[in-house]
C-alpha cells in the first residue's frame, strides 16, 4: 500500500512537467454552425477517466476461486461521446453515448450504448419543456452531478437512490421542464422507470424488509427549486458542477422532492406480497467563490440532508467499479469489493469543501493549478445498528481546461452482525485511486 500511494504521488506533482507543454487559457466549444448568425449549430463533446486504484477489498472477497485482502487494477470509470444541439431559437437536442466500468473483470462484449437522446423546447426565457431518455430529476442538486466537473474523485453514490435499479445509469424516460425566473431556478420532471429486473433488488426478506418492486412501475415525480444569492447558473444541462474553481460567485440554497407510488415490496407476517411508496425529501447549500479580486485562491462547499424512505429497513450495499468478482462463506454484510452500505432508509448528512490554489504562471505563458478536496458521509439508517461514516480527500491537479489528475482517497466502513439483527462497524478499509481525466467541452 505504501508503494502504490508513493507512486501515485510521484505521478500527480510531476505532471507539471507535462503543464508547460499545455495552454491554459478557456476553450473555444467544438460546434459547427448552421446559419450565418450562428443561432444554430451542432456542437461535439467528449471525456473519459481512466482510473489506476489500490484496494483494501471487504473480508470474504473472490478474485477467480480465491480469496483476495487486495488487488490493484486499471479501469476506465466512465467514457462519454455526445452531439448536442440547437436547430432553432427555441429547439434544442441531446445526444450522448456512453458507459461506466471497464475493468479486469468487464466482458469483452460491453460496449457504449445511449445513455441520453432528448429534446427540448424554449417556451419562454423563464420555461423550457422536454421529452426523451435523460437525467432531468428533482431531489437535490448532487442528484444528477456532473462528473466532468466533480469535485473529488468520484461522484457521491448515496446521492442516485435509484441508480441502475429502475433506472440507466441516472436516465428515464420521462416529461420533464425547467427554467429560472431572476434568482429562482427550477426543474420538475415525470418519468416512466424502467422495469426492475435485477435478481438482488427484487429479493423479499423473510423479516419483512422492503426492496424494490418488479411490478409495472407507476410514474415517478420529481423536483428541485434553489435560490440563487448573486450570480445565476447555466441551467440549461440537468448536470450540476461541484465546483467552478472560483471563476463565478454562487451561493445557492435548495430543497427538492421524489416520489413514486407503489415502488417497493415487501413480505407481510401471512407471507404475502405488500407494497408501498418510495418518497424522498432533501435540502443542500452550494456556494463556490474567489477569495479576491485577481488570480487567487477559491473556496467550493456543499452541503446536504436526505431524508430517504424506502419503506422499512432498505439497505443497499454499492462498490463504484467493484473490483471484486464474487464473496465467499463468511464474508462481511458490505457483500464483495468495495462496497459499503451507501443507500437506505433514514437521514444523510452529507459536507464536501474545496480549497482550489492561486493559478501558477509557467515560463511558457501557461498556468496550472492545484485543489484540495475533502468529503464526509454520515448516515443514520434504520438497517443498522451503527451510524455510517464515510471519509473522503484527496487532490486535484488541472493541467489545462481539458485534461485533469486527481489522486483520491476514500475510508469506508465494515458492517457486521455482531449481535442481534442489525448490523454494526467492525473495521474499516480504504482505496486509493488515482485519476487521469480528459475533456472536450
Amino acid at each position: 500500500m505504501k508503494r502504490a500511494l508513493v507512486v501515485s504521488l510521484l505521478l500527480v506533482f510531476g505532471l507539471r512537467a507535462f503543464a508547460q507543454e499545455t495552454n491554459q487559457e478557456r476553450p473555444n466549444k467544438l460546434r459547427f454552425y448552421l446559419t450565418s448568425d450562428k443561432s444554430s449549430y451542432v456542437g461535439i463533446k467528449a471525456s473519459a477517466q481512466v482510473w489506476a486504484r489500490y484496494t483494501e477489498l471487504n473480508p470474504g472477497t473472490l478474485i477467480g476461486d480465491k480469496v483476495q485482502s487486495t488487488a490493484f487494477d486499471l479501469s476506465l470509470r466512465r467514457v462519454r461521446f455526445g452531439i448536442y444541439g440547437q436547430l432553432s431559437s427555441r429547439l434544442l437536442f441531446e445526444l450522448q453515448m456512453g458507459e461506466n466500468n471497464f475493468n479486469y473483470l468487464t466482458n469483452y462484449s460491453k460496449s457504449l450504448k445511449v445513455l441520453d437522446a432528448y429534446v427540448s423546447y424554449r417556451v419562454a426565457d423563464y420555461l423550457t419543456i422536454g421529452a426523451g431518455k435523460s437525467a432531468w430529476t428533482g431531489l437535490a442538486r448532487c442528484t444528477v452531478p456532473s462528473s466532468a466537473n466533480e469535485l473529488g474523485v468520484d461522484i457521491p453514490m448515496f446521492s442516485l437512490p435509484t441508480v441502475n435499479v429502475n433506472d440507466d445509469i441516472l436516465r428515464k424516460m420521462g416529461v420533464f421542464m425547467f427554467g429560472s425566473i431572476e434568482h429562482i431556478s427550477y426543474r420538475f420532471a415525470i418519468a416512466k422507470p424502467f422495469i426492475v429486473t435485477s435478481t438482488s433488488a427484487l429479493t423479499l426478506s423473510p423479516e419483512g424488509y422492503t426492496n424494490f418492486s418488479g411490478q409495472d412501475p407507476q410514474l415517478q415525480t420529481s423536483g428541485y427549486v434553489s435560490y440563487n444569492f448573486f450570480e445565476n447558473e447555466n441551467s440549461n444541462s440537468p448536470f450540476n458542477k461541484s465546483t467552478y474553481l472560483g471563476t463565478k460567485r454562487i451561493v445557492s440554497l435548495g430543497a427538492g422532492f421524489m416520489h413514486q407510488p407503489k415502488a417497493m415490496a415487501y413480505l407481510s407476517s401471512a407471507g404475502a406480497t405488500s407494497y408501498t411508496d418510495m418518497t424522498h425529501f432533501a435540502i443542500d447549500l452550494f456556494a463556490d467563490f474567489p477569495l479576491c479580486d485577481r488570480n487567487c485562491s477559491a473556496i467550493s462547499l456543499y452541503a446536504a440532508y436526505f431524508n430517504y424512505d424506502f419503506g422499512n429497513g432498505y439497505i443497499r450495499n454499492i462498490g463504484a467499479n467493484n473490483p471484486g468478482e464474487g464473496i465467499a462463506e463468511g464474508a462481511s454484510f458490505n457483500g464483495k469489493g468495495n462496497a459499503y452500505p451507501a443507500i437506505g432508509t433514514g437521514q444523510v448528512g452529507y459536507l464536501k469543501l474545496g480549497y482550489a490554489l492561486p493559478e501558477k504562471k509557467n515560463s511558457t505563458h501557461t498556468t496550472s493549478r492545484y485543489q484540495l478536496y475533502a468529503a464526509f458521509q454520515h448516515a443514520a439508517y434504520e438497517r443498522l445498528g451503527s451510524r455510517m461514516n464515510l471519509y473522503e480527500g484527496g487532490v486535484n491537479f488541472y493541467m489545462n481546461q481539458y485534461s485533469k489528475f486527481t489522486l483520491g482517497y476514500q475510508s469506508r466502513p465494515i458492517f457486521d452482525v455482531v449481535s442481534g439483527a442489525k448490523a454494526e462497524e467492525v473495521d474499516r478499509k480504504g482505496m486509493w485511486v488515482l485519476q487521469w481525466q480528459i475533456k472536450v467541452f
